[in-house]
């Protein structure tokens, strides 16, 4: 359930009526109001008025989603091509995301782990204690097992064992979920006290409501269907006991700059998310960092409570 960065556009059709610019309906992440966001040649979005998250106004099924996943995606996306293309960047990740627990052989999940390659090179490395890959595709999932992986589908979760994971990991899946805080609350169930989790997806800074967008990244249905913001992602580990100790964006920074040129509420940032000033890590560049948070994709640690 990993998706490599492209663009695209779900279609709107000359048949679907003009919205207004307030929604019924409440932010999937904080439960705050939305408004309708407009970006031409795109389906309804709405925007949270509190966190700024923007979603679509109509998301799929959980059926139909399913089925998108173990039926079209990972053949589409050549995935087994493009996790092996990372192999020397997720030796020296792995070793990244062991210095951040204190346990001497952790256990690592990989949610949404695609063809397993990074869980191959855990495995090999003899640094984790047991390999767990989350993930809707059969074939990657038999692949894993034959390699002696522990792999399972997302509705078989709940046969890891509460508290046993020490290291959770969410590389470009979150936004693809349509209960993005159920999710990752169900994963930090299986968690031990003091474990981390670590997301990575594509990032968005706040918008002004009022903001006019000639296009919006990524915006690939029904692959992605949440664009988070740093705020939206503080909400979401609050909401599910985690405590976010570190966050950036980064990539494109200076082209973003220009792109989202007068659309981002920098004020609201400083008002409101005072708090995350303080958890930018200072090697990243300074306009993906409090308050512009500009850049392609998201950087995020957070601690099991």
């Amino acid at each position: 359930m990993r998706s490599p960065a492209r663009k695209g556009s779900r279609m709107m059709t000359q048949a679907e009526p003009v919205r207004t610019a307030v929604s019924t309906q409440r932010c999937r992440i904080c439960s705050g109001a939305v408004r309708d966001l407009t970006v031409p040649m795109l389906s309804p979005l709405v925007i949270c008025r509190v966190c700024r998250h923007v979603s679509w106004l109509d998301q799929p099924t959980p059926d139909e989603l399913r089925e998108y996943y173990t039926g079209v995606y990972t053949d589409g996306h050549a995935q087994r091509q493009l996790q092996e293309q990372n192999r020397s960047y997720y030796r020296t990740h792995l070793q990244e995301l062991r210095t951040r627990v204190a346990f001497e052989k952790p256990a690592l999940l990989d949610f949404g782990s695609s063809w397993p390659t990074l869980l191959e090179e855990a495995q090999a490395s003899g640094h984790f204690s047991r390999c767990i890959g989350v993930e809707w595709d059969a074939e990657s999932r038999r692949y894993g097992r034959e390699i002696g992986l522990v792999m399972v589908s997302a509705d078989e979760l709940d046969t890891v064992l509460d508290r046993s994971v020490h290291i959770a990991r969410f590389s470009h899946v979150l936004e693809h979920t349509i209960d993005p805080c159920r999710t990752l609350a169900e994963v930090v169930a299986k968690m031990a006290p003091g474990g981390i989790v670590y997301i990575t997806q594509p990032s968005f800074p706040a918008l002004r409501l009022d903001c006019k967008l000639e296009r919006l990244q990524d915006a690939v249905y029904p692959e992605h269907l949440h664009y988070f913001t740093p705020g939206s992602v503080a909400r979401m580990l609050a909401r599910c006991g985690l405590a976010l100790e570190e966050f950036a964006a980064h990539g494109r920074e200076s082209d973003l700059a220009r792109e989202y040129n007068g659309q981002i509420a920098t004020a609201f940032v400083e008002r409101k998310w005072r708090h995350l000033k303080e958890l930018s890590p200072r090697h990243f560049n300074p306009l993906g960092l409090f308050p512009t948070f500009l850049g392609d994709n998201s950087h995020c640690y957070a601690r099991v409570r």
